[in-house]
């Protein structure tokens, strides 16, 4: 019985190929660099100058350009969901991404409403005016994120990530 139970765990789970200039399965995928004292204090250097430029907000109120990246996303996916129900005439109906993106539906819609749930609260959150223009206020987590992006050019790394952030502190 187990014997059974084990070969249908193993047909039930598909493998992807490995291709031919992949490392040896033992060996790990991705070598991290080991943070150096240059780059942290570069990034807190960024960190501490990107600080300089906030404007906080004297007043906490809705955040009207997150309110419209929320709705742009959602037509956006709402859009995208509509043509996997109903493929267009030169689509084959049950393409894997069509398939996919169909099955997945129901958790693509919660996740919209969790994310504008959150935007909806962003107005409790401390605020800050971006290149102090007034009537833009952003939430402060969203702009430091957005500054630890930048300064690692889109590419998280989490001891980079605790350096940046550590300067604030």
């Amino acid at each position: 019985m187990a014997d059974d139970l084990s070969l249908q765990t193993q047909s039930a789970v598909s493998t992807p190929a490995v291709p031919p200039s992949s490392p040896p399965l033992d060996r790990e995928r991705v070598e991290h660099l080991e943070p150096t004292g240059g780059s942290e204090e570069r990034l807190a250097c960024e960190a501490l100058r990107e600080a300089s430029r906030w404007k906080l907000s004297p007043r906490r109120r809705r955040c009207r350009s997150l309110e419209a990246s929320w709705r742009d996303a959602a037509g956006s996916i709402e859009a995208a969901l509509h043509r996997s129900r109903t493929p267009a005439s030169g689509q084959d109906a049950s393409s894997d991404s069509l398939q996919s993106l169909a099955d997945n539906a129901r958790l693509l819609r919660s996740a919209l409403q969790t994310a504008r749930h959150a935007v909806e609260f962003t107005r409790d959150l401390p605020q800050l005016e971006p290149d102090g223009r007034k009537g833009t206020a952003v939430p402060r987590a969203y702009v430091a994120s957005l500054g630890f992006l930048e300064a690692v050019d889109y590419t998280f790394e989490e001891h980079a990530f605790e350096a940046y952030f550590k300067a604030f502190q």
